[in-house]
């Protein structure tokens, strides 16, 4: 009995040619052995044939059968019995034992596991350059995406017993990120006030917006327009204005309101008679200086009846392992700038000898360095050192 399906056919970059066939019963995508010449019947409809294993036997494109050797496997010959590798000296050569080197994981992107409009799954997309459409918009749907049951789930990592199935992998263009940082420089030069730059790197890894709203359990930070990496200005100035508090006013807020230049730099609420006032110390959004590397890594809940309310907190209960994706390499470059063209003078607070903006920018690399920004900073994430 004949069912219906498409072609799917992909060239790797070894020159290989993949035979596959998306079926039309379920959506999902089946190899068909077959040796082509080449991709031209990519996407076509077709009709197919299976053995009695389930597997794909014989196919037909247009009434014709799509014909070509199968692909035969070559076996090693096996070594005579009692026979041994000899050098030229005469001695045994005992082979060394190597561990199989693991291939790199496939892609997780696949246009056909969306859940997009169908004429966009039918595109010939082998990959999206902007990672945050990548990521977000075109998410890979595990289970059925005409009927969708509890246990669909949106995955960008997959790890079977030994390899890892599939893993999101990021395609940052360097032209675009080396443009977009020469289109900030150019702002800052245009700024008539007072400005101050410099980059730091992770020492390890990093992790902004792990809790931002997705379809996954995790996301990250990510620039809207362009999708690469980036750290929002705001958690700059969040965490400056906090490392401010805890290392120089001993973690009281009130305290450092009381001082004049936290003030200048922060801005404050209506206090007596002082009018209230906006701060006066410009955050940039910290983007990528060149190409940054994602990586995935694995947070392990042991105890999930009990967060979800059902159960005491036991050890019988099993971890649920939830992957998120860090930046593990990449120079970010900073930048600040203060909204007046001179900052007024501050006897009365304690830094009163001290500039306001290079004030800002050494907290703020203090801040990176011992503190870290992001996610996970108790545990070592987050901690950026300074070039």
């Amino acid at each position: 009995m004949r069912e219906t399906g498409k072609l799917h056919i992909v060239k790797t970059k070894k020159g290989k040619i993949n035979v596959s066939i998306i079926k039309d019963s379920n959506g999902k995508s089946s190899p068909f052995y077959i040796i082509l010449k080449d991709t031209t019947l990519d996407g076509k409809p077709c009709e197919f044939e299976l053995n009695d294993k389930g597997q794909i036997a014989r196919a037909w494109v247009e009434g014709q059968e799509l014909t070509g050797q199968a692909p035969v496997r070559k076996e090693k010959p096996k070594p005579r019995s009692g026979s041994q590798p000899y050098t030229k000296s005469g001695t045994v050569q005992h082979a060394k034992r190597s561990m199989p080197r693991q291939a790199p994981p496939a892609d997780s992107f696949d246009l056909q596991k969306t859940c997009l409009p169908k004429d966009t799954r039918d595109l010939p997309l082998r990959d999206i350059d902007n990672f945050y459409l990548k990521l977000n918009k075109a998410a890979r749907l595990e289970g059925n995406i005409h009927r969708l049951s509890d246990k669909s789930k949106f995955v960008f990592f997959h790890k079977g017993k030994n390899t890892i199935d599939f893993q999101i992998q990021a395609n940052f263009n360097a032209d675009l990120i080396e443009a977009l940082q020469q289109r900030q420089q150019s702002v800052i030069d245009t700024i008539s006030q007072p400005t101050v730059t410099f980059s730091a790197k992770p020492q390890w890894r990093w992790i902004v917006g792990l809790g931002h709203e997705s379809v996954y359990e995790t996301s990250m930070s990510l620039h809207f327009t362009y999708g690469i990496p980036v750290i929002p200005a705001s958690s700059l100035k969040g965490i400056t204005r906090s490392w401010m508090i805890e290392e120089h006013f001993a973690g009281e807020e009130d305290q450092a309101l009381q001082d004049s230049l936290f003030r200048f730099l922060f801005g404050h609420e209506p206090q007596g008679e002082i009018a209230a006032h906006q701060g006066n110390i410009q955050f940039f959004d910290a983007y990528p200086a060149e190409v940054p590397e994602v990586s995935v890594d694995i947070m392990n809940p042991h105890y999930g009846p009990y967060y979800s309310g059902q159960a005491a907190p036991l050890d019988s209960h099993n971890p649920v392992p939830v992957p998120f994706l860090t930046i593990s390499k990449g120079i970010f470059s900073f930048a600040l700038a203060l909204q007046t063209a001179e900052a007024p003078s501050f006897p009365d607070s304690k830094f009163s000898s001290q500039s306001p903006l290079e004030f800002a920018k050494t907290t703020l690399i203090d801040a990176l360095q011992h503190h870290g920004i992001g996610a996970k900073t108790a545990i070592g994430y987050g901690v950026l050192e300074k070039q």
